[in-house]
């Protein structure tokens, strides 16, 4: 029995482990194994179907920013310290000045991670419903971190307190 290396896995097989070629050279073998050739054939599926999902997501999340910019306007403010904040889509975690949306009452909302709910959403009236009865905060990054999610009446009183105490 004739056997052939396949480069990926490195193991040596027999020529049926392999499939032929197609066309004029069907006498000849492909190179990688029929084992190999699935796992190939498998992660190119998986990367085709995760770069569609992406683009859904980014078109989504466009489509999202529009409404909020008809919602709260070009330039909104931060409800806690009156900054003026930019719409900046992408990498959250950058800027200051950019436009966070705030659980204002203690992460109740049935909206837990508004990105992954925009992105798996299509903009529709019921959708829209959803994220106003959120009432969600407009706020700077700054004051974002400043503000606890839960207890936020209990945390402020203390802050009011140290505060009134080292005046």
């Amino acid at each position: 029995m004739e056997t052939k290396r396949c480069p990926t896995c490195g193991r040596e097989k027999g020529k049926d482990c392999f499939y032929k070629r197609s066309g004029s050279n069907s006498h000849l073998r492909r190179s990688w194994c029929i084992e190999c050739e699935g796992l190939r054939q498998k992660n190119q599926d998986r990367e085709r179907i995760r770069a569609g999902e992406r683009r859904r997501y980014a078109t989504r999340l466009k489509i999202w920013m529009e409404w909020f910019r008809s919602l709260y306007g070009e330039i909104p403010i931060c409800q806690c310290c009156g900054v003026t904040l930019k719409w900046q889509a992408g990498n959250r975690r950058h800027g200051n000045d950019n436009v966070v949306f705030d659980h204002r009452n203690g992460g109740k909302e049935s909206i837990k991670s508004l990105y992954g709910f925009v992105s798996d959403r299509e903009l529709s009236e019921k959708n829209k419903n959803v994220f106003l009865s959120c009432d969600f905060g407009i706020l700077c990054r700054k004051c974002n971190t400043m503000l606890p999610t839960q207890d936020r009446d209990k945390w402020l009183k203390g802050a009011l307190n140290y505060v009134n105490r080292s005046s």
